[in-house]
This record gives structure tokens, C-alpha cells and sequence, in this order.
């Protein structure tokens, strides 16, 4: 149809890598021109610059193309200064002779930003000196005063990603004269609108203005649609390397709100690309009632696909729905034949008149362990600590073997499946998850009445698979009552659709959960979170905030330990 199928000619595509393929998900792959883009800024006009060199961006926090020409000065060792200007924030603006201080100086900076700007900013800074910056400024006026203060040298090179009306002249301001080959880059899409710079400002700064389009790039030379792909392979070396990270979050065209979509393209403090999927040819006929995947379905014979199929296979799909319907229930084979609470690793904190217990459920690594029992000290006199292991319990075999490196995992199709589509594999799965998440509860009980609190005192933190055990617990309503709040590092939580159909509203007060990934954790991919969110929206009692934890892959290290300890305090009982 119009809507799925385009007419290209051969010049207009290209072949994909088969080493591209394997290591980057389609949506990544998505994002080739965004990346080669950046790439070719830096490899083309950055060519004169030696390592220690500034380079001033604009745009590092818009879109993967800012992110990635951070990355990749990071790797050149390159220092990028970069301009945070934010929606909603002060407008000042360097107004005068170039490389006259009056033009600046006198600018009233004394204007704050409203709170919810300043948190934006101080989020994106944080991220943009994770990710690679040397420096990070509201506004071209606060790099000027910064540069006189420290007697740096300004840069030689400007990359302008707005390319709105007054950009490029705010980045000409802040470049050093002509005679040292200074440049700046244009290469945004603006919003159509002429970019405007005073005749005396360019002739008096004499250095060069440019514009750089990666379509013209591309077909300019047939050579360069290669090196596209080339660029593709090196960049593909650094994610296997853990050298270069790509963000993407994913909505589906005709399921996912695309308001909400364009919003998040639009929010600055969020460093993830949206992609786009569009439905395939078997999706839209069968969204339009035409039968089969290509609509050549008989319209004469509407009979129901279950009408013919073997009364065997009918019996399968029964046996399979009601053990589904049983699952998390009192009547389930886990509730009815329970295996004994989960062992506890270590207690600490406050073990003998605390107010609040904080509960963690994580994957047993040995760094978890030793940054979870020094985290006493740090969380204040009144919260007691218990570790459990979920490993250690007699129904952990089975998730034990799981491959958080299959590609099924990598990417997100094992998560996403239905209920229509889970296998006597899934069903197990989901049986020890649990057993497990019953095991669970049973060992937080002990420990409560031990202490004489209740699960209204409970913070529930964890990692990675035990995460998603506690992450599930809670969904199904094995714990019993309200809890404090969640704290949730990588987790994988099995078949999020499936949870979503089961839920149930049951909780008058508002409940928090935080929900953390790491940018660079390929073993939960962006499609996966997408599906964890959008279940969570079925849960109208769980107020849930997602973070990305730059530079993170899937470990628990002490920078999640810091985040886990910033958290605790926000979700303490009131």
C-alpha cells in the first residue's frame, strides 16, 4: 500500500553490512545517516584539530547527532564546549563588534531560570559531562566570561545544530579570528527560516561559513555511499567495544500514542532518538479485516481460524489459557506448593529499632554484594538493610540459565511476547518467577516481624533479574499491602504485555518506583522499556520516573550505588 511500500531507485538504498546487522538493532541501524552525519563533521572539518583542542557545539543535547559528535570527540580527546540553551531559560545574547568586550559584559545575566529549567539543565549538563564535555553553558555571554576568567583559548571549529535565525552569529562570537582558519559548521534543519548575520560581525571575524548536508554528501560521489556503510562497520566496533552508545526509544505507528512521540522528540532533557514503526503489509490487512497476510483471504468464507484447527491443538490452547488465568493466584501450583522463603545474604543498617527496611533483591555479582553492605553508613541511622538471594532458592534453576545475551534478547523479542504467543518454555518461566516471587514475600515477612514493621515501612530495590522477580511481586499482588516505595536498577521482567492484562487498581494512595536502565545495557533493549512503561500505565496507583544511566551497561557499580542512595530519601515513608 501507499503507506507501507515506497518506489526507490537502485542509487537511493543501500546494503547493509553483515556485521552491521548482527551487532546493531534495526532501530539503531535507523539511525546511520544521524551517526555518519556526525562523523563526517568531525573527520571533514575537524581534520586540522590536535587532541586537547576545543570544538563548540550547540546542539549536543538534540537529537543522536549531538550525542554522537560528543562520543566521538571524546574518543580524539577533542574538548567540547557546549551551549545549553533551553526553552523557558534567560535569553542572553552577545550583541555588538566582534571581540569587544562590551558586546558581552554588560549583558543583565541576572535573571533566573524557573525551577523546573534549572533541573532540566543541571540534568542535561550532568549527562552532557558524562557523555564527553569539557564545559557546559547556559549561553554564548556565560562561555565569554568563563574564557576571560581562565584565559583559555577559544575554539577554532563551531558546529551549529539549531541553525535557527540568531545561532550561528551567538557561535561566531565565541570562535577565535579568521586568520587561525577558524569555521563554522551549519548543519541543522533550522525551522526554514533565513539565519541572519550582520555584514560588519563576518567581516570583521573573517573566518569561514559553511553548510553541510549529509544528502548532498552522500550523492556527490558514489563513493561516499560505501563509506557511509564503512563508517557504519566503525562505529558498529565501538558499541561491541563499549567506546560509543546509541539511544533509541520506539513507538509503534497505530498502537503508540504518536502525540506522545513527538513530544518526547521534543523534550530536551531526553537523550533518546525516537524511532518510528511503521505496520508491515500482514499487519495492515489484517487491521483492515482483509484475512490473510497479503488480503487474499476468501470474503466468502468467514469462518473463524479456530473452526480448523485440530481438536487436539484446540484442547493445547485451553490447557494453556487456564494455566495462564490460574498463574498468580491463590489457586496457582506455586501458591498451593510454596517452597520456602528466599535465604538472606547480609542484614545491616539498623537491625534493632529501625523505621524504614530497605530490601534488596539483586543478581548475586560480587560488586552488588559488597556495595549493598556498605551502603549503611551513607543512608542514615533509621533504615535497616536485608539482602536476599534469589539464586540460592530451590526453584532458581531455570532462570539462572537464562541468556540475558541471546538475540532474542538483545533484541527485545523475548519480552515482548503475548499471550498468544508464549511457549511451554514461557509457562515455565513464569511459574518459577513465581515460586520465587512468593519465596520472596515469605522471606520479607520474617524479617518484618523480626523487627516489628510492616510493608508500608518496605523500600524494595534490586538489580537485573532479581529486580524483575520484586518488580513482578508487586505487579501480581504477592506482596500484600502498600509498600514505601521501588527502586529498580536493569531490570528483566518477563513478558510485560502478559502483566498488563492482569491488572488490577487496589491502592487508594499513590505508590513511587523509579526505574533506572543503563544507556549502554544491550540486554534490555529500548523496545523492552517502552513495553515496561507503557504496562506501568495500567497501574494508575504506581507513580513510576525512568532514568538513564549514561555510560552504563549491566552491572550494579558505584555509580548505581551513588543513584541508590540519592533515591532511598525520595521514596521513605511519610
Amino acid at each position: 500500500t501507499a503507506r507501507t511500500l515506497l518506489i526507490c531507485q537502485e542509487e537511493d538504498v543501500l546494503r547493509i553490512p553483515p556485521d552491521v546487522l548482527e551487532e546493531l538493532t534495526p532501530e539503531q541501524i535507523c539511525l546511520a545517516p544521524t551517526i555518519v552525519c556526525a562523523y563526517t563533521l568531525i573527520e571533514t572539518y575537524g581534520a586540522k584539530l590536535k587532541p586537547g583542542d576545543s570544538v563548540l557545539l550547540n546542539a549536543a543535547h538534540m537529537s543522536a547527532a549531538g550525542s554522537a559528535i560528543l562520543q566521538l570527540c571524546k574518543l580524539l580527546k577533542l574538548k567540547p564546549l557546549c551551549i545549553l540553551d533551553l526553552p523557558g531559560a534567560p535569553k542572553n545574547r552577545v550583541k555588538g563588534e566582534y571581540g569587544s568586550k562590551s558586546a558581552w559584559q554588560d549583558s543583565d545575566s541576572r535573571t533566573v531560570s524557573p525551577p523546573s529549567v534549572r533541573q532540566h539543565y543541571e540534568r542535561i549538563t550532568e549527562w552532557l559531562l558524562t557523555l564527553g564535555a569539557d564545559e557546559v553553558f547556559p549561553d554564548a555571554v556565560a562561555l565569554l566570561k568563563w574564557r576571560d576568567r581562565n584565559q583559555r583559548l577559544l575554539p577554532k571549529l563551531a558546529l551549529d545544530g539549531q541553525a535557527t535565525r540568531e545561532s550561528a552569529e551567538q557561535l561566531i562570537h565565541c570562535l577565535q579570528p579568521g586568520d587561525a582558519d577558524s569555521q563554522c559548521v551549519v548543519y541543522g534543519h533550522g525551522s526554514a527560516q533565513p539565519i541572519e548575520i550582520s555584514p560588519p560581525l563576518l567581516s570583521s571575524w573573517s573566518g569561514t561559513l559553511l553548510g553541510f548536508s549529509l544528502n548532498r554528501w552522500v550523492h556527490a560521489m558514489s563513493a561516499n555511499g560505501k563509506k557511509m556503510m564503512t563508517v557504519m562497520e566503525n562505529i558498529t566496533k565501538l558499541v561491541r567495544a563499549n567506546k560509543f552508545s546509541l539511544d533509541t526509544v520506539l513507538y509503534k505507528v497505530g498502537e503508540d500514542a504518536i502525540t506522545d512521540a513527538f513530544s518526547r522528540s521534543a523534550d530536551a532533557s531526553d537523550s533518546s532518538q525516537v524511532v518510528l514503526i511503521f505496520p508491515t503489509l500482514q499487519e495492515e490487512a489484517s487491521d483492515n479485516g482483509q484475512g490473510g497476510a497479503y488480503g487474499g483471504g476468501d470474503e466468502r468464507d468467514p469462518k473463524p481460524a479456530a473452526a480448523g484447527q485440530p481438536k487436539e491443538e484446540e484442547d493445547r490452547e485451553k490447557l494453556k489459557a487456564d494455566w495462564l488465568n490460574l498463574l498468580f493466584t491463590p489457586k496457582s501450583v506455586a501458591a498451593q506448593s510454596p517452597e520456602g522463603p528466599m535465604p538472606v545474604l547480609f542484614e545491616g543498617g539498623n537491625q534493632v529499632s529501625p523505621k524504614t527496611l530497605l530490601v534488596w533483591l539483586g543478581d548475586d555479582t560480587s560488586p552488588e554484594g559488597s556495595l549493598i553492605q556498605g551502603l549503611g553508613s551513607s543512608l542514615g541511622r533509621d533504615i535497616g538493610i536485608v539482602m536476599l538471594s534469589w539464586k540460592q532458592h530451590a526453584a532458581s534453576e531455570g532462570l539462572a540459565e537464562q541468556n540475558l545475551s541471546a538475540p532474542e534478547i538483545l533484541d527485545g523479542s523475548w519480552y515482548l511476547r503475548e499471550r498468544s504467543t508464549l511457549e511451554n518454555e514461557d509457562l515455565d518461566m513464569l511459574h518459577d518467577i513465581e515460586l520465587l516471587g512468593r519465596a520472596f514475600v515469605e522471606g520479607v515477612e520474617t524479617q518484618l516481624a523480626k523487627l516489628g514493621l510492616s510493608w508500608r515501612d518496605v523500600v524494595l530495590a534490586g538489580f537485573g533479574q532479581g529486580a524483575g522477580i520484586a518488580f513482578t511481586a508487586c505487579l501480581e499482588k504477592l506482596v500484600p499491602e502498600q509498600i514505601a516505595g521501588s527502586i529498580f536498577f536493569n531490570a528483566v521482567i518477563a513478558f510485560p504485555k502478559f502483566l498488563a492484562e492482569r491488572s488490577h487498581a487496589r491502592l487508594t494512595a499513590p505508590t513511587k518506583m523509579y526505574t533506572l536502565w543503563g544507556s549502554r545495557d544491550r540486554s534490555t533493549p529500548h523496545s523492552y522499556r517502552q513495553a515496561v512503561q507503557q504496562t506501568l500505565q495500567q497501574f494508575p496507583e504506581i507513580q513510576c520516573t525512568e532514568e538513564n544511566l549514561p555510560n552504563q551497561d549491566h552491572s550494579f557499580n558505584d555509580n548505581s550505588c551513588k543513584v541508590l542512595s540519592s533515591l532511598v530519601p525520595l521514596v521513605l515513608p511519610r
